[in-house]
């Protein structure tokens, strides 16, 4: 097996009559004399003439192929800035196949400096015209116009009407240099029984839930961390096996010798350089999995996939996606504090993770039928087709006070800052929303929240699951307070709607019969499902209480706690995760593009919010 063959060339002359009559007979002479003679190509390729002899034919047939012009390629697959230089077919000028960021390179088109010495794509009978241009003036010119291509579009050149585009568009250059599959350590993995799936997890989408942890240089003092990182990981495997396994029938997760994916990547940038000006767009090369994308294939898909990125400086970025099948914030907490602890950071972060007490018939043993009937209602809850963007903004201590300040009421006496972010951030998104559709619509805050605590008899921190539901706090836009979106009823709602979801949790937990789960189910769909006035749904999540950047491999704590670029699937969601210095609050606010658009215009969110601050000076 293998690739046992060779090319027969049979040299046409092209300036011949013979050849401008296409003249078949001696093409198929031609072509038959250099067919009888490969058995001479064969001898030399084996080594029979001396190595000598192989360069010599190597020269011969590269002569040969000189005079005939060689394309490279039309769109790239997979995206980078990379330039090809080639000569031309006359030998007196350079060809530059060029790969940029589509709208750079609408630029780059229309750019008369660089056009005055470069025709673009010109005849390839012509070649002789082309001007013989000089690569480093190329490679000049184009470093100097990517770093100018800011400042032009800045000055309004009428090229990009955006004037975010070029800082959405750019990049960061992050080449994988190897995949592999860690698997669990231990041989006896084989005998672990399926991990049987809740009723929490049933119902929760597959999807990847992405993270990122910064390490800069001076704080990594192994000499091959990437290999501490994937032994200890493989050790890791041992007690979270399910994180190792596959989904069957969506019922029970096996196949634990399956394995996580693993990822090393080269990033051509210095971490520091990164941190100083975050390309929060470019976050999604750090990861080995596309975030919160709606997985075609749920029962192929891995439950956790990692991708360790080195920077030129030496600084570590580790990129994580967790399937949201089986794992929510508490239990990503769990596993990344354990390998931590395994790889070398402080001991007493060890979990013993218990992959049992959720589905067992007192919480929330697996069903057949209630999946299904609540589906729509979670797909809707999780995915929307649409253009989304997503943003970071900051909010310090100062503005935190300031918002629980304005939230406080006398239906809420002391809000929490979970309460007073959400709904300062979802009055200030309807209100971007309704002036991007010109039309006013009823919408839904969602909240994410643990049920651990809530469940009868109450689940430990170590239960490792989806064990979380949402609170839905519906606004009605007819009314008074609702027409000034007024925050301080908004947070109202959501409160009365989180103390409610003891109901919903006893329900859920079979305590009123399967009759109950059912008509439950219909209930909820019909209100945010299949409502006639089709709600906004505006989704939040806190990761405050998760310790994220508190993961410690042996190296010390991160320096930053990143999220992601794009979403894959789009819904409107709000991540809210501590700041990496003091006591304020990154919410990572993802909306349709259009409305994201409004929101970074208006002057009052901005008040407050900081959009996309340099890390290292926070």
């Amino acid at each position: 097996m293998g690739n046992i063959f060779w090319w027969a060339l049979a040299d046409c002359d092209y300036n011949s009559a013979e050849l401008t009559e296409i003249e078949l007979r001696g093409l198929v002479a031609t072509l038959n004399e250099s067919v009888a003679k490969i058995e001479i190509d064969v001898r030399i390729l084996q080594g029979h003439e001396r190595f000598t002899s192989m360069i010599k034919y190597a020269i011969q047939k590269a002569k040969m192929l000189d005079n005939i012009w060689v394309g490279l390629m039309g769109e790239a697959g997979s995206g980078r800035k990379l330039t090809v230089l080639q000569k031309t077919i006359s030998g007196n000028g350079i060809e530059a196949w060029m790969t940029l960021d589509d709208y750079v390179m609408a630029i780059l088109e229309q750019d008369a400096e660089f056009l005055a010495l470069a025709t673009l794509n010109p005849s390839v009978l012509s070649h002789e015209a082309i001007p013989s241009i000089i690569p480093v003036s190329i490679i000049d010119h184009f470093a100097r116009y990517l770093c100018e291509s800011k400042a032009n579009i800045s000055r309004g050149s009428g090229l990009v009407k955006d004037k975010h585009l070029f800082e959405k568009k750019m990049m960061m250059d992050v080449d994988i240099i190897s995949r592999e599959i860690i698997k669990p350590s231990s041989p006896a993995i084989h005998r672990i029984k399926p991990f049987k799936l809740s009723l929490l997890d049933q119902i929760t989408p597959t999807t990847y839930a992405p993270l990122i942890l910064f390490y800069p240089k001076n704080h990594i003092h192994s000499k091959n961390p990437q290999a501490h990182l994937k032994n200890s990981l493989s050790e890791t495997l041992n007690s979270f096996y399910p994180f190792s396994g596959r989904m069957k029938d969506n019922l029970f997760i096996d196949y634990y010798e399956e394995g996580i994916p693993y990822n090393e990547a080269r990033v051509h940038c210095c971490l520091s350089k990164f941190l100083q000006n975050p390309k929060t767009e470019s976050l999604n090369h750090f990861l080995p999995c596309s975030p919160f994308r709606k997985e075609p294939n749920p029962m192929e898909a891995a439950q956790f996939a990692v991708q360790v990125n080195i920077f030129d400086c030496g600084g570590i970025a580790i990129g994580l996606c967790a399937s949201h099948k089986i794992t929510d914030g508490i239990t990503l907490s769990a596993f990344l504090s354990t390998w931590a602890a395994t790889t070398g950071g402080p001991s007493n972060k060890l979990v013993s993770p218990n992959f049992t007490e959720a589905s067992s018939l007192s919480h929330f043993p697996p069903q057949n039928i209630l999946p299904h009937i609540a589906k729509p209602l979670v797909e809707r809850l999780w995915f929307r087709e649409g253009k989304y963007k997503t943003r970071r903004f900051v909010f310090d201590a100062k503005a935190i006070a300031t918002l629980r300040a304005k939230a406080r009421s006398e239906r809420v006496e002391n809000p929490t800052r979970v309460e007073s972010l959400s709904g300062f951030i979802c009055k200030h998104a309807r209100a971007a929303s309704r002036l991007a559709s010109g039309s006013p619509r009823p919408s839904i805050l969602a909240q994410a929240i643990s049920i651990r605590r809530k469940a009868k008899p109450r689940l430990s921190d170590s239960s490792m699951g989806n064990i979380f539901w949402w609170a839905l706090a519906a606004y009605d836009y007819n009314s008074a307070e609702s027409t000034e979106i007024e925050m301080r009823g908004l947070v109202a709602t959501l409160k009365e709607a989180v103390s409610k979801i003891d109901s919903d949790v006893r329900i859920l937990q079979g305590h009123e019969g399967f009759i109950g789960l059912i008509e439950y189910a219909i209930q909820k769909a019909a209100t945010v499902v299949f409502s006639r006035e089709n709600p906004e749904i505006f989704a939040f999540t806190s990761w405050l209480t998760f310790g994220f950047n508190e993961i410690d491999f042996g190296w010390g704590k991160p320096i930053w706690v990143g999220l992601m670029g794009e979403v894959g699937s789009g819904r409107k969601l709000t991540i809210l995760q501590n700041a990496i210095y003091g006591k304020g609050i990154e919410a990572w606010v993802t909306l349709d593009e259009n409305v994201m658009a409004i929101l970074e215009d208006d002057a009052e969110f901005l008040a407050l919010a900081t959009l996309n601050p340099s890390v290292i000076s926070q």
